[in-house]
């Protein structure tokens, strides 16, 4: 049950980070790009700005999709390997640390979120005492 507490926090906690970051992109786009093009009628819209980084991340991740497939036909390959060269006393005792290496670390997973969040707002406040200035 805290597992799956955990799992549901940390969905929430990204899916806000990821909604705050398409309104920090579109105060930045309405503030700069528009105007910087003379499009200051065009501001881009809250929905429209979720829109674009989805397609950005959508054209983004299919750029490092073959590297996953790499590493992960290596993993194999090493995981293979260590399944015939362990002997059968080492074997469950490896597995269990590999198995503690791949569990989610929630600390480090939260820390990453919250510092996007945090780095999210910091540019915010920048970028409007920039566009006060302007």
């Amino acid at each position: 049950m805290k597992k799956a507490i955990k799992k549901a926090s940390f969905w929430l906690l990204s899916l806000f980070s990821g909604l705050y970051t398409a309104f920090v992109a579109m105060c930045f786009w309405n503030w700069f790009v528009s105007p910087a093009f003379s499009l200051s009628s065009y501001g881009i819209s809250y929905w429209n700005m979720v829109g674009l980084i989805m397609f950005v991340d959508l054209i983004w991740s299919r750029n490092f999709e073959s590297r996953d497939m790499v590493s992960e036909m290596r993993w194999k390959v090493a995981c293979s390997i260590g399944e015939i060269c362990l002997p059968e006393e080492k074997k469950e005792a490896i597995k269990e640390i590999v198995d503690s290496h791949l569990e989610p670390q929630y600390s480090e997973l939260f820390f990453k979120i919250f510092g996007n969040i945090v780095s999210n707002t910091f540019i915010l406040i920048l970028g409007g005492i920039v566009c006060g200035l302007s």
